[in-house]
């Protein structure tokens, strides 16, 4: 997606990501820690149908610090189905 930005950046910044026109809103600098990984940071996206969703955004993994989407589900989802281990 053309981010570069650092894993210490990830935990500090609101991430805009290209081309989804998601607003990312870093949990972890709200002190949440509901990501156990040092290349992945948790935060949330609005739903376009409404809500929120708790999304995992992830580094490449070689180091170059490109941005993905990993995972996403629905703030109401993750709260009735806490297993999914979105939140602890």
């Amino acid at each position: 997606m053309g981010l570069t930005y650092s894993k210490d950046e990830l935990f500090r910044l609101i991430i805009m990501v290209n081309g989804d026109g998601l607003l990312f809103l870093n949990l972890h600098a709200l002190g949440y820690h509901l990501d156990h990984y040092a290349n992945q940071t948790v935060g949330l996206a609005s739903d376009p149908e409404g809500g929120w969703r708790i999304t995992t955004i992830a580094l490449d993994g070689e180091g170059r610090g490109q941005v993905y989407v990993k995972d996403s589900v629905h703030v109401r989802e993750a709260l009735a189905n806490p297993w999914l281990g979105f939140i602890n």
